[in-house]
């Protein structure tokens, strides 16, 4: 049972979800299960649309690139606007939307 990582397919478009509110870090755990969340999404053709939130930098930013290399579609927002920006003008198969998910009135 997945405990940390949260996958769910709307149509194309997957949205993974890590769900540690106490811990600012991946533990052995959770990694093992974001993997196994990737390579579900990886290995579905139908899906081709990727969704990455705190997608500015580590591990968002990177995983928006990997992704956008493998040709897909990825949507990225984080409150930095400036460097989503950056990822943007730089590829192609990159989108961004500034958005801090923190505010749910703006997440509507």
């Amino acid at each position: 049972m997945k405990e940390a990582v949260n996958f769910e397919v709307h149509g194309e478009v997957v949205l993974i979800t890590l769900d540690r509110p106490k811990a600012n870090a991946i533990d052995a755990k959770t990694s093992h299960e974001l993997g196994d969340a990737f390579i579900e999404f990886r290995d579905d053709d139908n899906l081709r649309v990727a969704i990455i939130t705190g997608a500015s930098s580590g591990i968002g930013k990177s995983l928006a690139l990997k992704f956008a290399k493998e040709g897909w579609q990825v949507a990225i927002s984080a409150r930095r606007d400036n460097l989503l920006k950056d990822l943007s003008d730089n590829n192609q198969n990159i989108h961004s939307f500034p958005l801090d998910v923190t505010d749910s009135e703006k997440c509507k």
